[in-house]
């Protein structure tokens, strides 16, 4: 089955995002997952997406379940704060889903770093058909290099956008999602030949290793938050990497912010023992006793941490 995120307005009231969500999978013959995803069977999907209900109205994308929990632990991770005063990074954006979810959510500002304009150009159409063009700044950069409101820091390739020069946007972010690139296995259900590749993981261990550090020193704030995630379930490119972050004798530190039961709802099965959540496919809690089958999420691994210093 599909699974489709709902494009809820920031200042939505629970009815009204309970409204839309019943709407929606109402019209694809869905349900509602804990998190708030809508799972659609494929008896529910006919056609070209671009012809399914409410694509041009922007109320929805596709996104695994798995891949929403990022953004979620990160807007959890300032319960109780305005969002509206805070600027947050998303690294490595592309396609945008989890950019989508971050800028419908409210915060201030959302930066989207991205290193290839093609991917910058999806993730542009993305923001545009979902209608939240207008809320993120794209930039075209490395990652490793890149730092809040700055071009001459990257590299000759770099590009941003005219919204850029937002001076909550050049300011050190209060929020950091980085979604590292990585092998990917944790698709292999849908995507089999990613468990194919070569095990040396080519240079995913290093550019994460770098993304990490850089973000932690030279993006987040003191007190900010950041989101380590990988579509991996590889523990080299998860929780090796956030061990060693973590254990590191220079630079920022930081400390786990531990997901709490209850806290992405229908995923308490997958919080470690390290207070991180490692999903695998049929980790989830909902049996789906309604006789949709909910086994397939994708593998998945989020760390949640705080820079204290």
């Amino acid at each position: 089955p599909t699974c489709l995120t709902i494009n809820h307005p920031a200042q939505s009231t629970e009815e009204e995002r309970r409204q839309l969500e019943q709407k929606i999978s109402a019209t694809f013959k869905g349900r509602v997952l804990p998190q708030g995803s809508i799972q659609v069977p494929l008896s529910g999907i006919k056609g070209d997406i671009r012809s399914w209900p409410h694509y041009n109205e922007g109320l929805w994308w596709i996104q695994d379940p798995s891949a929403t929990v990022p953004a979620l632990a990160l807007k959890s991770a300032f319960q109780g704060q305005d969002l509206s005063k805070l600027h947050v990074v998303d690294m490595c954006a592309a396609p945008g889903g989890k950019t989508c979810q971050l800028a419908s959510f409210g915060f201030s500002h959302v930066t989207a770093v991205e290193k290839t304009q093609r991917r910058g150009r999806r993730l542009t159409d993305n923001l545009e058909r979902t209608n939240l063009r207008d809320r993120c700044s794209i930039v075209t950069a490395d990652g490793t290099t890149w730092v809040p409101g700055t071009a001459s820091s990257t590299n000759d390739d770099t590009t941003i956008d005219d919204d850029d020069t937002n001076d909550v946007a050049a300011m050190p972010a209060a929020g950091v999602l980085l979604d590292v690139p990585c092998s990917a296995t944790g698709t292999g259900k849908k995507q089999p030949n990613v468990l194919r590749r070569d095990k040396s993981l080519g240079n995913n261990l290093e550019v994460q290793e770098k993304l990490a550090n850089h973000c932690a020193d030279s993006i987040l704030d003191v007190g900010g938050i950041m989101v380590y995630s990988t579509c991996s379930v590889l523990k080299r490119e998860s929780e090796d990497q956030v061990h060693r972050l973590l254990a590191r004798p220079e630079g920022s530190k930081l400390e786990t912010v531990p997901f709490e039961p209850g806290e992405i709802p229908g995923f308490d099965n997958a919080i470690d023992e390290n207070g991180w959540l490692r999903v695998l496919p049929g980790c989830h809690d909902d049996d789906g006793d309604d006789g949709i089958n909910i086994g397939g999420f994708d593998g998945f691994f989020v760390a949640r941490l705080r820079k204290v210093a």
